[in-house]
């Protein structure tokens, strides 16, 4: 996906990604492999799919009490990489997958995961209305804390959100 956005040259045929969506589509339970895999290549899936499939890893998250596990890391990295995907590229998904996510047992421990999608959140707002101060709000916050890597990385996807959406 990297080398795609970089380079603009699509590698991946569409053949590959028929396959792809299948393997992904075809997971009847969400463990730490599958996991890792649509994590990691979510950003070749079209919006819809990506919805779909983290839909159901995050009902299966609730139902099967994943926060229980050692791994729940990776489910709340790959909800979090679906949405902001879906926040660039289909913001009404990304939108109905946040609320979703607020059905999660998030525990404070994962302070860095509520503010990104919170962060999601203002963007969607942002994209409807144009109004930056949540964002702003976000953002200084993690000045305040002195989360600088935080920081930048939420402006970049600030930056990015406006060159797509104005």
């Amino acid at each position: 996906m990297f080398y795609q956005d970089l380079s603009s040259d699509n590698i991946f045929t569409k053949y590959d990604k028929i396959r792809l969506t299948n393997i992904l589509t075809n997971i009847s339970e969400w463990n730490y492999k599958n996991i890792f895999y649509f994590g990691n290549t979510l950003g070749l899936l079209d919006p819809e799919n990506i919805n779909r499939l983290c839909s159901s890893l995050i009902t299966y998250s609730i139902n099967e009490k994943l926060y229980h596990q050692r791994w729940y890391d990776e489910v709340l990295a790959a909800i979090l990489n679906s949405i902001s995907i879906l926040v660039r590229r289909n913001y009404l998904l990304a939108e109905k997958l946040l609320d979703r996510f607020d059905q999660m047992k998030v525990s404070d421990g994962y302070a860095c995961e509520k503010m990104h999608a919170q962060l999601y959140r203002a963007f969607i707002t942002y994209i409807k209305t144009k109004d930056n101060r949540r964002i702003y709000e976000i953002i200084n916050a993690c000045k305040a804390l002195n989360l600088k890597e935080l920081e930048d990385g939420f402006i970049t996807g600030f930056k990015q959100i406006k060159q797509i959406y104005g």
